[in-house]
C-alpha cells in the first residue's frame, strides 16, 4: 500500500465511476503483489554468454591501444600548432 495519499488524491480528482475502477485496479495490484511476494523465493539469474564455434572472440580494442592512439594524435596536434605559430611569427 505504497503511495496511499497519492492514490486517494487521484481517486478524488476523477469522476466517481473512474474512481471506482481505479480503486478496484489498485486493489487487484496490491493483492497480486502480496501473493507474489509470499510465493517468490530469492531467484538469482544466471549470466549467459554468447560465443561462436571457435570460442569467445572479442572485437574491441585493448585500452592500451586506445590510450597510445590518443597520445600520438595529441603529439601530432602539438607539432602542427608549433609549426603554425613559427610561420605566423615570421
Amino acid at each position: 500500500m505504497e503511495n496511499r495519499k497519492l492514490r486517494d488524491f487521484i481517486a478524488q480528482n476523477v469522476s466517481p465511476e473512474t474512481a471506482k475502477q481505479y480503486k478496484g485496479s489498485m486493489q487487484r495490484l496490491d493483492q497480486g503483489s502480496d501473493a507474489n511476494a509470499s510465493t517468490q523465493d530469492g531467484v538469482v539469474m544466471k549470466r549467459e554468454t554468447v560465443s561462436d564455434g571457435t570460442g569467445s572472440v572479442t572485437k574491441s580494442f585493448s585500452g592500451l591501444y586506445v590510450v597510445a592512439g590518443v597520445a600520438v594524435l595529441f603529439v601530432i596536434l602539438l607539432i602542427i600548432l608549433r609549426v603554425k605559430r613559427r610561420r605566423d611569427a615570421e
